[in-house]
């Protein structure tokens, strides 16, 4: 079972679950009030790796250990999730996490026949060490050049429709 998420905010929230291995004294400049947003953002930005993390771990993550091909049929984005069966040595299950609470319940009783299930929010940003710093980095406008990046690569437009893109784009240009 595993989950896909919008682009950016993937790439926001991995960067500030390992923030102090891109800043290992961001705690301490944090409580000194010497930690900007500017700052936070210019490092986020310059780190590639957290940009195209979401774009080749389908492929040298999951296709060469379970077989599974994400991108080789339409992912029903109306559904929020496909259940991936042909793969020759596991099954998959694979949700849109903006669709998680509309579809967790029927999609886990068609993958695993439960019958009730029932979801529990953990590791919430917003809950963390980080949260303030957080909120005031999703409030910040980010480049249209990476907006365009990220929502031009082939996962996000495999998971989300243009509408879907262009909505997520807004949010981002406008700060949340």
């Amino acid at each position: 079972i595993s989950l896909v998420r919008e682009p950016v905010a993937r790439n926001i929230g991995s960067f500030f679950q390992n923030l102090s291995e891109y800043m290992p004294d961001w705690k301490e400049r944090h409580r000194k009030g010497a930690l900007d947003v500017d700052e936070l953002q210019a490092s986020f930005l310059a780190n590639e790796s957290i940009h195209i993390a979401a774009d080749w771990w389908f492929d040298r993550q999951l296709k060469p250990v379970f077989g599974i091909d994400v991108f080789e049929s339409a992912f029903p984005r109306e559904a929020g999730y496909k259940i991936y069966t042909s793969a020759p040595r596991a099954s998959l299950l694979l949700i849109r996490l903006e669709d998680l609470d509309g579809c967790a319940e029927r999609a886990m009783h068609e993958f695993l026949g439960l019958e009730r299930f029932a979801l529990h929010n953990t590791n919430i940003g917003g809950e963390k060490d980080y949260a303030d710093l957080y909120e005031a980095f999703k409030a910040k406008r980010l480049p249209d050049e990476y907006l365009e990046k990220v929502y031009g690569s082939r996962t996000a437009r495999h998971f989300y429709g243009p509408e879907e893109l262009e909505r997520f784009a807004r949010r981002w240009r406008q700060g949340e």
